[in-house]
């Protein structure tokens, strides 16, 4: 998807400016006098590009599309205020006051708090599991959630430090734990879910173009019985991006296992069967 390359060239545009000008600064002591505002500037771009990123990849997967919509937006206006703010505009003139700058500080924390927030929770989401490991999957989402809501209420009602903080840190180990633990869990489901499961057999009668001798082959990497002419056969059947299902005669565009919607060709190549 376009989107993911450009905030990929993002961030690897950010890493190198800031990698030039690093050198620049060390081998003549100043970057003209603005390395700082250069830096967070490219600092800025770096930390919304990442979770717009994970965004877009959502997006290819058809997953949680309008609320990613609404995460590049908060990304934008993101990495807009953040400029703002490195470069001293907001703070000119009357706005010097020292609640004007506590306004802009904890903006600039909750706006970062939900841009990654909600491509967090949609990775989370897209695992999928029918059994008990389910609840762990909403446990986890959840958490993400309730982390960033406790994060927007301190920076709103600013509530008694140690019994926050306290709360924060104990939903925020269950937040830790549950990104690691469900993608564990959706790799060891789909390891017994999809593992030998094809609708054809792997191999195929291939007729060799050099020496002509009618064979059986495997897929994969094989060579010709008679000349040893060496060849590569790959077979992929049609399978769901989110969860791998094989969705061989697929009657709708909808996967059975994930509810993921398809587009019209899966269901035509799966349902039109192999040509006789």
């Amino acid at each position: 998807m376009q989107l993911k390359r450009t905030f990929l060239l993002g961030v690897i545009g950010s890493l190198s400016l800031a990698a030039l000008i690093g050198i620049w600064a060390l081998l003549f002591d100043s970057f003209f006098g603005i390395e700082d505002e250069v830096f967070g500037t490219l600092g800025s771009v770096l930390l919304f590009c990442l979770p717009a990123m994970a965004a877009s990849v959502m997006m290819e997967k058809r997953h949680w599309t309008r609320v990613m919509i609404g995460d590049l937006v908060l990304c934008l206006v993101g990495v807009i205020f953040y400029i703002l703010v490195v470069w001293d505009i907001l703070t000119w003139g009357l706005f010097r006051q020292s609640w004007f700058n506590d306004f802009i500080w904890k903006m600039m924390i909750l706006l970062v708090t939900w841009a990654m927030s909600l491509p967090w929770m949609a990775m989370l989401a897209i695992c999928r599991f029918r059994n008990w490991f389910n609840r762990i999957r909403l446990l986890s989402i959840l958490s993400v959630f309730v982390t960033a809501a406790m994060i927007t209420l301190g920076m709103i009602f600013e509530p008694n430090e140690d019994v926050y903080f306290r709360a924060l840190g104990a939903v925020a180990i269950l937040t830790a734990l549950g990104t690691i633990t469900v993608p564990i869990l959706a790799k060891v489901v789909g390891i017994d879910k999809v593992a030998g499961v094809e609708s054809t057999a792997m191999e195929l009668e291939i007729t060799c173009p050099r020496c002509r001798l009618h064979q059986v082959v495997q897929t994969g990497h094989s060579r010709c019985a008679g000349c040893k002419l060496r060849f590569e056969i790959k077979i992929e059947e049609p399978r769901c991006p989110r969860c791998d299902y094989l969705l061989h005669k697929l009657t709708e565009p909808v996967c059975p296992e994930c509810g993921l919607e398809l587009g019209a060709d899966e269901v035509v190549q799966s349902a039109a069967g192999p040509k006789t």
